[in-house]
């Protein structure tokens, strides 16, 4: 991606994995013309070693950012580095001031369950951000292997510009 090398200086490799370590808007700006941005926190971060697909995952990813206070904090402490903090909250926030993510259809929301979803199409209506039905998914519980037919067909034949998975570990 060219983008990312363009932002040489504001990355870290912490734990093995390439951390982006700029602003929200420059993480969107990363990933605008494609690419995977993932959002680890310190709970699957401690699995890194035992967790292969995990490891794989982060590792494919185009852009990770440093939602992790702690790992933020240890980073800091033992590097005598300066970086900061960007949660994932604050990234979607950012991204959803985009305007080709405010439109309807603009996104498409893979949830883990209907009540997850009612709660965030609430809190995504109160920051004026319309989502359609047809634009959630209420993913299954996933087995130990992620494999999902019928999430890929979707994608595939409806193509969406931002993919935004709200589904967490455990």
């Amino acid at each position: 991606m060219a983008t990312v090398s363009a932002h040489r200086g504001n990355f870290r490799t912490i734990l093995g994995i390439r951390f982006f370590v700029g602003g929200a808007q420059e993480a969107i700006a990363l990933v605008r013309h494609g690419g995977l941005l993932v959002v680890p926190a310190a709970p699957a971060l401690k699995n890194l070693p035992e967790d292969m697909a995990y490891r794989d995952a982060l590792l494919g990813a185009d852009v990770a950012i440093t939602d992790s206070s702690l790992m933020v904090m240890v980073w800091n402490f033992v590097m005598k580095d300066n970086i900061r903090r960007l949660s994932g909250l604050e990234y979607l926030v950012e991204l959803l001031k985009e305007p080709e993510v405010r439109k309807l259809g603009g996104t498409f929301w893979i949830m883990a369950s209907a009540e997850s979803a009612a709660k965030n199409m609430a809190w995504l209506s109160g920051q004026g951000v319309e989502v359609l039905p047809d634009d959630v998914y209420l993913a299954p519980k996933y087995s130990e292997t992620i494999e999902d037919e019928s999430l890929l067909r979707i994608l595939s034949d409806r193509k969406p510009r931002h993919i935004i998975v709200t589904i967490g570990g455990g």
